[in-house]
C-alpha cells in the first residue's frame, strides 16, 4: 500500500502524522478488465482502442494511514470515451499526455480530446476525489 510505503520511508519522522494515499484504476465494462498505467505507446494505443465508443468505470481509493490506524475507502465515476479518429489518436499518443495516467488519459488534460465524465464526481477520475477525501477525512479524525 502506498500510505505504509510513505510511512515506512519517514520512519520515526512518521510518529502521529497524517498519511493520505491514492490510486486510480479503469475498469473497461466490456468485458470488465482492469487497465492501470500504460507500459508504452502500443499500449497506450490498445487501451484506448479498447474504450473507444464505450462507457467505463474509474474508480479512485483512498487510505488514511496514522500510526496503527488505518481507514480505506473508495469512489466511482462513469466516463464515455468518443468514437475518435485514428488520426486522432496516433496525434495524442505523439503528445505523451498518455503516460502515467489510469487508461492512458488524462481527462483534466486539455487537450484530452477523448473522454466525458458521464455521472460522477470529476476529481475521482483525475485520482483524488475530493469529497471522499473530506468526508472520510472528518469521520477519521473523530475516530
Amino acid at each position: 500500500m502506498k500510505a505504509t510505503a510513505v510511512r515506512d520511508h519517514l520512519g520515526k519522522k512518521a510518529k502521529a502524522r497524517l498519511i493520505l494515499a491514492a490510486d486510480t484504476i479503469v475498469v473497461n465494462n466490456s468485458d470488465g478488465k482492469i487497465l492501470n498505467k500504460a507500459r508504452n505507446r502500443a499500449h497506450a494505443r490498445h487501451m484506448l482502442l479498447s474504450l473507444r465508443g464505450k462507457t467505463h468505470r474509474v474508480i479512485t481509493g483512498i487510505a488514511l494511514l496514522q500510526d496503527d490506524r488505518v481507514r480505506l475507502a473508495s469512489a466511482t465515476a462513469l466516463c464515455r470515451v468518443t468514437k475518435f479518429p485514428n488520426a486522432l489518436l496516433e496525434s495524442y499518443l505523439d503528445s505523451n499526455l498518455w503516460r502515467g495516467k489510469a487508461g492512458a488519459y488524462g481527462i483534466q488534460d486539455e487537450h484530452d480530446p477523448f473522454v466525458h465524465l458521464v455521472s460522477g464526481d470529476i476529481t475521482t477520475v483525475i485520482g483524488l476525489p475530493m469529497e471522499l477525501v473530506r468526508r472520510e477525512l472528518a469521520t477519521f479524525l473523530r475516530g
